[in-house]
């Protein structure tokens, strides 16, 4: 049960703020990030960040194979 206690505290577990303190994510979209109450939103935020990152990973895979035809 220890596990989900963090789920009681009001800033959630800290690795959602080492996250967001690690991720290549713009400033301002970092500062939102860490001055949010909402536990839910900073989720939200790294989720979208690293969905972000993968697509822009994809992309540039994408386009190296298509110079490689």
């Amino acid at each position: 049960m220890k596990n989900l206690s963090f789920f009681l505290l009001a800033d959630g577990p800290s690795w959602t703020w080492i996250i967001l303190n690690l991720l290549p994510i713009e400033p301002d979209l970092q500062y939102a990030a860490l001055m949010s109450q909402s536990f839910r939103t900073r989720l939200q935020m790294i989720n979208n960040a690293i969905d972000f990152l993968l697509n822009q990973e994809q992309e540039e895979t994408t386009d190296s194979t298509i110079d490689e035809i």
